[in-house]
């Protein structure tokens, strides 16, 4: 069943094994990293990849999220070469920030048909209307062609899901232009919320690494809680070259993807994505040398390393990417 998904978006799309991974590893998963950084451009000026220094920081927005002082924070920005508007929200700050969800899985928001988890709606609203919300309207304004890219790792792809979900609903954007990225994304809302973010039709995938815990909470036979589509699965060490699973475009709870696993406990699957750990990896400037790399279960030919890629030949697969998922999308809605 995996195997015939991945062929089927391959087929549809047009899209190599190698365009997926290169624009998740060089493009998406930095600009995700970056919101863990209070200055997120200083990541752009330091990633190898030369793609990424164009992209220019707008405005960041950091406010109070929880009764334990922790915070909440995101940032906006736009990629000229591209012609991409980036929202970036930054995930789970500490451990005792990720306890502090758990506290509010019971407690829910209506939004687009269905619920999300207050905590997590509670916390992109801060943010929202502290100030990105403007920002995110000054540069649609001022750059009305350009598509929208919605990204953002644990408690930070929650928020982006919300994010996609209240630009999209609200037709401030048409979906046609939604990009929405995530790593190690909790389950946000319930069933409805699912099924009517699915039903919005915008280009949506969720990365997961192999075991990882958080993507698999709140855990669904205790709460009513349910994936939205579209999750992209690596079972292993996401390596350069490694394979990927990309799963059902319709159930974002698909059983042959990392819903499969018998025990998904791994903490460490959490933090670290292409063999980074994405928060030491954007709070020290999206340098490689400032993050700790991932200590793989099995030994790999050589240590993984951030690779610098030819800026037009990676320009050329985002945009690529960027055509072709629409074209995956209306696809499978029509």
């Amino acid at each position: 069943m995996k195997a015939s998904i991945f062929l089927l978006f391959v087929a549809v799309t047009g899209c190599t094994a190698d365009d997926v991974d290169n624009f998740l590893r060089y493009y998406a998963m930095p600009i995700a990293a970056a919101a863990y950084s209070d200055t997120p451009n200083i990541c752009f000026q330091s990633i190898a990849n030369d793609v990424n220094s164009n992209i220019q920081i707008f405005g960041q927005d950091t406010f109070e999220c929880d009764s334990l002082d922790d915070t909440c924070s995101g940032y906006t920005a736009f990629d000229p070469t591209n012609q991409f508007i980036i929202v970036s929200f930054r995930g789970t700050n500490k451990f005792f920030q990720l306890v502090d969800e758990g506290w509010d899985y019971n407690d829910f928001e209506p939004l687009i048909g269905g619920n999300v988890a207050e905590y997590f709606y509670n916390g992109f609203t801060d943010i929202w209307n502290h100030g990105m919300k403007n920002d995110f309207y000054t540069l649609k304004n001022k750059y009305p062609s350009y598509d929208i890219l919605i990204v953002g790792h644990s408690l930070g792809g929650a928020m982006a899901s919300i994010a996609a979900a209240t630009i999209v609903s609200t037709g401030v954007v048409p979906a046609s232009k939604v990009y929405l990225y995530t790593f190690g994304q909790p389950r946000t809302g319930n069933g409805d919320y699912a099924t009517a973010f699915n039903a919005l039709g915008m280009s949506a995938y969720r990365v997961v690494h192999n075991r990882d815990m958080v993507a698999h909470l709140p855990p669904m036979i205790l709460y009513d809680y349910y994936h939205h589509a579209e999750e992209i699965w690596y079972e292993n060490d996401m390596a350069v070259g490694d394979p990927y699973f990309i799963c059902n475009p319709y159930d974002g709870e698909d059983s042959d993807c990392s819903d499969s696993l018998t025990f998904t406990t791994s903490i460490d699957d959490h933090k670290h994505y292409f063999g980074l750990e994405v928060s030491n990896f954007g709070s020290n400037g999206c340098s490689n040398d400032g993050s700790k790399a991932l200590k793989p279960a099995k030994t790999l030919s050589r240590p993984y390393r951030l690779q610098k890629m030819n800026k037009e030949k990676l320009a050329k697969k985002i945009l690529n990417i960027k055509k072709q998922s629409r074209l995956h999308k209306n696809k499978i809605l029509h």
